[in-house]
């Protein structure tokens, strides 16, 4: 059950596991209440002197088409008071109106590029930023938020998310800055104009807030949900390149293809309800907006009628009330990129804000570390699965000594090692490392001390000299040379055009099974752990690269503490002790031969094994025979394969047969020797 469970989260992600990112405790986290809203961003916005210093041409930009307004009214009461009294010199109000909307255009265009460049520059550091927040904060969590977050989640808030926070609070940001100008210093003017169009104005602002605040609340849900589908989609994609090759192996490419269009189906069903609501919000704020211009129109042309207003105050108004308006309506949606923006920055900030249950720094370091490990009454179950996978184990893996686990597949043997290595705590019981709980050992400390070499070795998409020092980063190249040499990897690396610097592809793509495992060797080895564990680091290898693959695990556990995870019975006959797991508990223990004398669940794990073996034997020699056959006579072609698919049915009682010949006697243990 722990290799499944730990090979299902490094390398496929269930869509089932889709918990954190979905929107239904959207400001709750470790179960606690986190309060992240727009007030919470601004203050992370405005925490540099960026984003302040741009708010000034920002808001002087917006307020421009408000003065060409004020200055063409002046110009027109002018030419009203002309009309009045001829000898009135019009043209130099006319002249003084040219020259300040020269100066207007200009200080504009200024601001202009200043708040354009510093608004492009406060997005892409608030970004920057986040992200970073992010994936620091991810890289300090626990393996159990990796269990219960998909892949597709998370990469979704580090692209998605992150750019919808650069985009709210970029360029976008000063746009709404502009338009909010325009509103205060519009409504201002007017209310220096003429208060009694601005109460015509005021009395239909609440609408406007009303309609804003009810349809982007639902704006809100459905933004929620597309984020959703959109994480989900992410999961099916990684799921389905990740697995590419299991795909085409059931022929499955077209299942896949349904899997994932069900959910951009779904996110372009949110997608066409949200620009519905967005539609329906402008359409109605519009109407509110041409109600307010009439309105005040009317009102403004009596009051110019009864000589209370003059002609080029009301043509100022207008513009005041147009502009601002319009204005209302372009702030109204930035608003909704804002919205999804705080909404975006609410999942990162969640994330960041969230504390791992296991500490990522501080605790103690065992000085004159004696390499001691003990199990003591250790029960234990995935934080995302129901069922116990220890009850109540108890063993010890003494100093110097080689300690083997074996077992049937999911007996929690892999999962006893990913506990050593403290991915995980235990529900009850404790781990001793020379007598200290490992909970109060630092984690750094811990991790230099062991090196791990699991079954499925995952390499990075960087040189092969990167990879091996990735165990240990300040290493010379004399150490990995000589990490290589012990692991058995040397020679194959020398063959290499670029030798070291040779590029391993992703996840080690462009080597062998048995070449990546041999690199992981080397990984492990130049830390120079004083413990190593190995979770079935030969199971997956044909016998040639096993065979080099265990000559390299020989060499280096010799004068190191090591603790075995075992399919292969035969790499654990010469463990100094042996425990038997089944079904989460430890059966017994003791060495290879004392095993076989108690004719128990080791006696029968090996007897199982050399039946399996001798069958497999049988088939590959048979093989060989009937394929040399097939080249000194073609015509025995048909009959060859008659008789491969007659031993194929007949295996099951082959295998029946041999097992009495093969059962393993403690005095004749050389049998699985081999």
């Amino acid at each position: 059950m722990g290799k499944t469970h730990n090979r299902r989260r490094s390398s496929e992600c269930s869509l089932h596991s889709f918990a954190e990112f979905k929107a239904t405790k959207p400001n709750e986290v470790d179960g606690k209440k986190v309060k992240v809203n727009r007030l919470g961003l601004y203050k992370l916005l405005f925490s540099s002197w960026l984003p302040i210093v741009a708010v000034i041409p920002a808001f002087c930009v917006g307020s421009t088409p408000i003065f060409y307004y004020l200055v063409f009214g002046n110009i027109l009461n002018a030419h009203s008071k002309y009309n009045a009294d001829r000898n009135y010199n019009v043209m130099k109000d006319v002249i003084d109106g040219c020259i300040y909307l020269v100066d207007i255009a200009l200080a504009s265009a200024v601001c202009r590029f200043l708040t354009t460049f510093c608004w492009i520059r406060v997005g892409s550091q608030f970004s920057k930023k986040l992200k970073k927040d992010l994936f620091k904060s991810m890289m300090s969590n626990d393996v159990t938020f990796f269990d219960t977050n998909t892949i597709g989640g998370i990469m979704t808030l580090l692209s998605e998310d992150a750019q919808n926070v650069q985009d709210a609070f970029g360029s976008t940001k000063g746009t709404q800055i502009q338009s909010l100008s325009q509103i205060v210093i519009g409504m201002l003017l007017c209310y220096i104009w003429s208060r009694k169009i601005a109460l015509v104005l005021t009395c239909f602002l609440p609408i406007a807030f009303i309609t804003v605040k009810q349809i982007s609340q639902l704006i809100d849900i459905h933004a929620n949900l597309k984020f959703q589908y959109i994480s989900e989609s992410m999961t099916v994609a990684e799921e389905t390149i990740s697995s590419i090759r299991t795909v085409r192996t059931f022929n499955n490419e077209k299942l896949e293809v349904k899997r994932f269009m069900n959910h951009i189906k779904s996110t372009e069903k949110e997608d066409k309800k949200i620009n519905g609501f967005v539609v329906i919000m402008s359409y109605l704020l519009m109407f509110i907006l041409w109600c307010i211009i009439v309105g005040s129109m009317y009102w403004g042309g009596t009051m110019v009628m009864n000589n209370e207003l003059e002609a080029g105050d009301l043509f100022s108004l207008f513009g005041f009330i147009a502009f601002g308006g319009f204005a209302m309506i372009e702030f109204q949606a930035s608003l909704q990129g804002e919205q999804r923006a705080i909404a975006s920055g609410d999942r990162i900030i969640k994330l960041t804000k969230s504390t791992p249950t296991i500490p990522f720094e501080g605790g103690k370091k065992i000085e004159n570390f004696k390499e001691k490990i003990e199990f003591k009454n250790v029960t234990f179950k995935y934080p995302t699965r129901d069922v116990f996978v220890l009850k109540d184990v108890s063993f010890t893996v003494l100093p110097g000594q080689i300690s083997a686990l074996v077992g049937h597949s999911g007996s929690g043997k892999s999962t006893s090692i990913q506990l050593i290595e403290r991915y995980y705590d235990v529900d009850s019981g404790s781990i001793l490392l020379d007598d200290v709980d490992i909970k109060e050992l630092d984690i750094h400390w811990l991790h230099q001390k062991i090196g791990l070499v699991s079954q499925e070795p995952v390499l990075f998409q960087m040189s092969i000299k990167d990879n091996i020092k990735y165990g240990a980063r300040k290493a010379s190249f004399a150490q990995v040379d000589a990490a290589a040499e012990i692991a058995n990897a040397k020679k194959f690396i020398m063959k290499f055009e670029k030798k070291y610097d040779q590029m391993v592809g992703e996840k080690g793509s462009t080597l062998s099974g048995g070449q990546r495992q041999r690199i992981a060797i080397a990984r492990a080895v130049i830390k120079d752990p004083v413990i190593l564990m190995t979770d079935e680091a030969t199971s997956a290898l044909d016998a040639e690269s096993e065979r080099k693959v265990q000559d390299a695990l020989d060499k280096v556990m010799k004068n190191r503490t090591a603790l075995i995870v075992a399919h292969r019975l035969s790499t654990i006959k010469n463990a100094h002790v042996i425990y038997v797991f089944d079904s989460g508990e430890i059966k017994e223990y003791g060495n290879h031969t004392e095993l076989l004398e108690k004719k128990g669940v080791y006696y029968e794990l090996v007897k199982l094994q050399l039946t399996e073996d001798k069958v497999k034997q049988e088939n590959e020699n048979e093989n060989k025979e009937d394929g040399k056959k097939d080249k000194k006579n073609p015509t025995l072609k048909k009959k060859v394969e008659e008789k491969s698919s007659e031993s194929s049915n007949s295996s099951s009682s082959s295998a029946s047969s041999s097992s009495k010949s093969s059962e393993p006697k403690s005095e004749s243990s050389s049998s699985i020797n081999t």
